[in-house]
């Protein structure tokens, strides 16, 4: 069976498909170092859980991330950042708004997309100089990166700055796929929606969702709202450099 990747998941992933587990749940640590291997997991959310939950673990981890888009890296290295960022910089509540934010909104508010941009200036600077990269980030490591990986990480890092993509209009391009997605269903939205939310997520179990909130992430993207602000800047996270080079 051929799948056509452009109206499935895409040809980036951006998200995982599954809840986020604690990776050392089922077995019992006794080990003082240890390693990870996590494929395709598209984000940090693995990762950020496992760690969380095991604070009270002497060991140490060390988690190699393989992904076979360098945007996925790229992501899960600006998700981690955020994680790792000290309180003292960025508050437990502006944190967990900002890591909603970039993680699942399409559009994002203006202070999160300068944020966002100046974050990746930072990354550019030292991406291709591994030494100086962990000296700033010494949670995250490149090291095993090739040169020419970390060439198409400082590319990507550009493409979430204005000044390199002035005009990423990721609502059109969301419009685009729900119209894909949908075909001559998509007359029918915003009832085909409520449809999907009330009978189809329902039936399945899932009941933290409310059609009001769901209808506005089916057709904007905007999935988090923490507080009442316009969320009206792209979220150039989600830009690929291959598709706007």
């Amino acid at each position: 069976m051929i799948v056509n990747e452009s109206e499935a998941l895409g040809y980036i992933a951006w998200w995982g498909l599954t809840p986020a587990i604690n990776l050392f749940e089922e077995f019992k640590i006794n080990q003082e170092n240890i390693n990870v291997f996590c494929f395709g997991f598209s984000d940090a959310r693995n990762v950020i859980k496992s760690i969380s939950q095991s604070m009270n673990i002497s060991s140490k981890f060390k988690f190699n991330i393989f992904e076979n888009s360098i945007e996925l890296v790229a992501r899960q290295i600006l998700q981690l950042q955020i994680a790792c960022m000290p309180v003292k910089e960025l508050g437990i509540q502006e944190k967990t708004e900002l890591f909603l934010e970039l993680y699942g909104d399409a559009l994002i508010r203006e202070s999160s997309e300068t944020w966002l941009d100046e974050t990746a200036t930072k990354f550019i600077k030292t991406i291709t100089d591994t030494g100086v990269f962990d000296r700033f980030h010494p949670h995250i490591s490149v090291n095993n990166l090739k040169s020419r990986d970390r060439d198409h990480l400082e590319c990507t890092f550009k493409t979430w700055r204005r000044k390199n993509l002035p005009k990423f209009d990721i609502s059109t391009y969301w419009d685009s796929r729900v119209r894909q997605h949908l075909g001559v269903r998509y007359d029918a939205i915003p009832n085909i929606f409520d449809w999907d939310c009330s009978i189809t997520l329902r039936d399945r179990g899932i009941k933290t969702f409310e059609s009001k909130e769901y209808g506005r992430w089916r057709s904007s993207g905007v999935a988090f709202t923490p507080r009442e602000a316009s969320y009206l800047s792209p979220n150039r996270s989600l830009a690929s450099p291959r598709y706007f080079s």
